[in-house]
């Protein structure tokens, strides 16, 4: 499939300047069919990547790579406990209490591989502001 997409950019010698970018935002624009989702666009940004890829690597630089820390939590075992008994004990608690109170509580922690900040981890800021 990203190959298909790619079609109209590597087959040219060529790009002039600013032509890149105009190609992209139109190969963004098309509709595609694309195995195992409902999505039906591309985004710019992910067709450049491709683009970028596709020298270096050949087909192996298109291919999807699983995440290595797919299926991992970045909330420590701990931290989500707390979330979830906070919720059992108020189911309609906020999102913004629960985090004010595990804070407070000091069980807001990652995962201690994690090098995100607590707070970024486990919830976003902007909803206590």
């Amino acid at each position: 499939m990203s190959l298909s997409v790619l079609c109209p950019l590597i087959s040219r010698e060529r790009l002039e300047r600013g032509e890149l970018q105009q190609i992209l935002r139109k190969l963004a624009s098309r509709e595609y069919t694309i195995p195992g989702t409902r999505r039906r666009h591309l985004s710019a940004k992910t067709i450049q990547a491709w683009y970028y890829a596709w020298p270096l690597h050949k087909l192996d630089g298109l291919t999807p790579k699983v995440r290595a820390d797919r299926g991992q939590s970045k909330v420590s075992a701990a931290t989500q406990a707390a979330i979830l008994a906070a919720k059992r004990d108020n189911p309609r608690r906020s999102l913004c209490k629960i985090r004010q109170m595990i804070e407070a509580a000091g069980t807001l922690s990652p995962v201690a591989s994690s090098p995100a900040r607590p707070s970024t981890v486990c919830f976003s800021t902007a909803c206590c502001r």
